[in-house]
């Protein structure tokens, strides 16, 4: 009667241990592979928004943001109020800053990639990106991402994969 219990009382033990050992649920689950970076331009002089909504002082369909390589990145655009009024800008999204293919050192070292901005035809500015990537236990960050815009450290992140800067364009 002792032995039936012994290895009841065992076997209990291990369903127990066993259903409170569950690996975590990853509900929002972040990885390098999704990342990106948010812009919002602004005139150095007047402050004002260069995509502003209504009264832009650049055409945002004449924007493009080139890779390392020279190729046209997709542009996601995303309207924000500003603020004390009722009109709206626009936020430039691009990405994905870290590829897959190329970028897997970064999680040995920093890697640093130049981007070039193109207002218009004749109108260029250039962003450096520098990061070094990390693996957590529900996917991946940045365990560092540096902006620089005309050698200036304008914007620096950790552990997480997007970045929203304020370029001041002059």
């Amino acid at each position: 009667m002792k032995k039936t219990f012994y290895i009841s009382l065992i076997f209990f033990c291990i369903i127990i241990f066993v259903s409170c050992h569950k690996t975590p649920k990853c509900d929002l689950a972040k990885n390098v592979t999704s990342s990106s970076i948010n812009v919002i331009f602004k005139d150095s002089l007047s402050g004002k928004y260069l995509y502003d909504v209504s009264y832009p002082i650049n055409n945002k369909d004449s924007l493009k943001i080139l890779d390392p390589n020279g190729h046209p990145l997709f542009l996601l655009y995303s309207q924000q109020l500003i603020p004390n009024t009722s009109f709206r800008y626009w936020i430039i999204n691009f990405g994905d800053v870290y590829i897959q293919q190329t970028d897997v050192n970064s999680f040995n070292t920093e890697i640093c990639k130049r981007y070039i901005i193109q207002y218009g035809y004749n109108d260029y500015d250039t962003l450096k990106v520098c990061f070094k990537s990390t693996h957590i236990q529900c996917g991946s960050v940045f365990e560092s991402l540096k902006v620089y815009y005309k050698n200036q450290l304008i914007s620096t992140i950790t552990n997480d994969t997007h970045s929203l800067i304020t370029i001041l364009k002059s």
